[in-house]
């Protein structure tokens, strides 16, 4: 698995704006190394047919080693364009060697 991008990981947090009033605002998830090495893969049209049962959105598959706190909540972003987290899925042997996460790319942005 040749891990040749690197993607940001980003979760929303709230911030006063200058007017005082609370808004939702897209910043690094982690203090220390946002920015992580990852396989970024499109899935197939066989694969996007038989994920259109459980997950209509995903379009993409990231595979990243194993970090805590990477939630369906949060998104990946590589220059200009942004993967939404829809599902974070363990390795299938320890749990703890690297992530799949599924996603789906397109104007939402997440959330």
């Amino acid at each position: 698995m040749a891990m040749r991008h690197w993607l940001t990981f980003e979760a929303l947090v709230e911030e006063m704006d200058s007017d005082g009033a609370r808004v939702e605002v897209w910043a690094d998830a982690f203090d220390v190394n946002p920015i992580m090495p990852a396989d970024v893969t499109p899935l197939s049209g066989r694969e996007l047919i038989a994920a259109a049962s459980t997950q209509s959105r995903v379009t993409h598959r990231i595979r990243i080693r194993y970090r805590d706190g990477i939630t369906a909540k949060m998104r990946a972003v590589e220059r200009t364009t942004v993967y939404n987290i829809e599902a974070v899925i363990p390795d299938t042997k320890s749990g703890l060697r690297y992530l799949t996460l599924l996603a789906s790319t397109g104007t939402d942005e997440g959330g």
